[in-house]
């Protein structure tokens, strides 16, 4: 595990994120060992039952992909070191991770009065108010 770290290093990685990527890799390398299965064996079905056994741990997709990404340092650290197999957990990405829709928001009056309220002194306010304006009538966004 300690040249997986290191080539962890080399690509640039910090050390909080080495530490958590080798953390990931033990727990999948435990997992492997507990369904009596080698490094060599692995295929993507592997790699989703692995995924399906950490959902049904109550583990979150966001959670899960980072996991899987872990997983896909460490093949091609595999591969790096000689290993001739294929990585099999190259283009796994989980959809479907749980957004959270913003409440609370400001009715259309309190925008109104938001706008209005904005003094213009100069150019740049008077830009800044055009873009409020934008964002809160026509509900355009960042992008």
């Amino acid at each position: 595990m300690n040249k997986f770290e290191t080539y962890l290093e080399e690509e640039g990685f910090k050390p909080d994120t080495v530490t958590q990527h080798r953390f990931y890799v033990s727990y999948f390398l435990s997992y492997i060992a507990e369904e009596s299965l080698a490094l060599e064996q692995i295929t993507y079905t592997e790699v989703l039952d692995y995924a399906d056994r950490l959902k049904q741990e109550g583990k979150g997709i966001n959670l899960i992909n980072r996991m899987m990404l872990a997983l896909r340092y460490y093949f091609n650290y595999l591969q790096n070191e000689g290993f001739a197999m294929p990585n099999p957990v190259a283009g796994i990405q989980l959809k479907g991770s749980v957004r959270v829709v913003p409440h609370d928001l400001l009715s259309r009056e309190d925008m109104e009065a938001l706008y209005n309220s904005y003094n213009i002194v100069d150019d740049r306010t008077h830009r800044n108010k055009l873009i409020l304006g934008l964002l809160s009538s026509q509900a355009l966004t960042r992008e």
